[in-house]
């Protein structure tokens, strides 16, 4: 993801091999799941989802270290981000 640390936007990007489902989710410090930015299928080639430090309820979220997660069909990828107030 880029910038890292962020605020108040951060952006990751990722690139699939081949077309699929694809979900891009921010985690809490303690594992929560606060948003979901990303549920559906996607072509292959690159991408990128943006996060605005927001939660689902569309609640500003604290300063703090989240967790983006990249989860495709049979591969995944966590990412560490810092969110800056």
């Amino acid at each position: 993801n880029y910038p890292n640390p962020f605020n108040p936007r951060t952006t990751f990007a990722f690139t699939l091999p081949e077309a699929g489902a694809v979900t891009v989710s921010v985690f809490d410090a303690d594992g929560a799941r606060v948003r979901t930015l990303l549920a559906e299928g996607r072509s292959a080639g690159a991408h990128e989802v943006a996060w605005d430090g927001r939660a689902d309820d569309g609640q500003p979220l604290p300063s703090g270290v989240y967790f983006g997660r990249i989860e495709t069909q049979g591969a995944s990828e966590t990412q560490k981000v810092m969110l800056v107030k």
